[in-house]
């Protein structure tokens, strides 16, 4: 066992391996540690990362990496790095040099004092504005939806002791998101603040779209609250019917007493049922919408699908799969 791993999940950054590489190697060197291991994750790339990744691996067996049969998404590259890591210590890094190896070496130095895990906190960072928003929006309002406590602007680059990657390898789920597993099983944790740069090379992977995605299998994966939401939404919404239907109930009864000003102050009845009907359908629709996710999730979680598949590995790193 080797005292540290750096699973570092790797998608078409062929510019950025070399250099992290030699920054890990340099880091470890000048705090002492030299029986560590990285296993870059390569997850369906399509430039020459392999190749980059078997010259690196001549140079120095300590660099290791998998090859996935395709892409499965950042999450998966996370758990199969995992599931290989053989080590005291497992480092979880981001490839495109956002998540500065010489820090991690601090935090390293700060699992010395008893912690379990030791995560990074991004005190600030280099990223669009609209981005930037999003991310602080995402981590209040998974905190908020989440029954567990969530460290706010946590990553996923941090450290964690071996029993506590044995506790989340352990988990068999589709839809996996580590940094929200790191915070459920416990254990002894601690966050260290930091600055995140820019990417050093290549282009932004995450989109939007996979940006949202990430923050709805977040809080539907650690939360039932949306359900409830819905559950309020809908007993609020049965009174404002019920109310709308008994205040026109009292105008006819006051028109038929010879008292029509309420009546003539209402809208018309159809244009009233209109309202409400859009309102309801609208509701229904988008309560439907969240059921289907959870109902997606369920069936996804029955068919026991592995959560990644190695199509080739480079190293010494094939036999450590737990």
């Amino acid at each position: 066992m080797h005292e540290i791993a750096f699973v570092i999940p790797a998608y078409n950054e062929e510019e950025n391996l070399r250099p992290l590489t030699a920054r890990i190697q340099k880091a470890c060197a000048a705090h002492g540690v030299d029986d560590f291991q990285i296993i870059f994750v390569e997850n369906g790339s399509s430039d020459n990362s392999m190749a980059v990744l078997k010259e690196l691996n001549a140079a120095d067996p300590r660099v290791c990496a998998l090859s996935m049969s395709r892409n499965f998404g950042p999450q998966g590259a996370i758990y199969a790095g995992l599931c290989h890591a053989d080590a005291k210590w497992t480092c979880i890094m981001d490839g495109d040099q956002q998540d500065p190896p010489e820090f991690a070496m601090e935090m390293y130095e700060k699992t010395k004092e008893g912690y379990d895990i030791v995560y990074a906190v991004r005190e600030s960072r280099v990223e669009r504005p609209l981005r930037k928003l999003g991310f602080l929006a995402f981590y209040r309002v998974w905190r908020w939806a989440t029954p567990i406590s969530i460290p706010l602007d946590a990553g996923e680059f941090g450290f964690m002791h071996r029993r506590v990657v044995d506790t989340i390898v352990a988990m068999k789920e589709t839809f996996r998101f580590n940094r929200g597993l790191r915070t459920w099983v416990g254990f002894k944790q601690t966050g260290m603040k930091h600055h995140r740069p820019d990417r050093v090379a290549g282009e932004q992977k995450f989109t939007i779209r996979k940006d949202l995605a990430l923050a709805m299998d977040a809080i539907l994966s650690f939360s039932v609250i949306p359900l409830r939401i819905m559950l309020m939404l809908g007993a609020i919404l049965s009174a404002v019917a019920l109310a709308v239907f008994v205040i026109d109930l009292i105008a006819i009864v006051l028109d038929w007493l010879g008292h029509p000003a309420m009546r003539v102050a209402l809208p018309p009845g159809l244009t009233t049922l209109n309202l409400v009907m859009l309102v309801f359908f609208g509701f229904i629709v988008f309560c439907l919408g969240i059921i289907g996710e959870y109902i997606g999730r369920i069936y996804e979680e029955t068919k026991h699908r592995p959560g990644f598949i190695v199509r080739e590995s480079i190293g010494n790193v094939s036999s450590i799969t737990r």
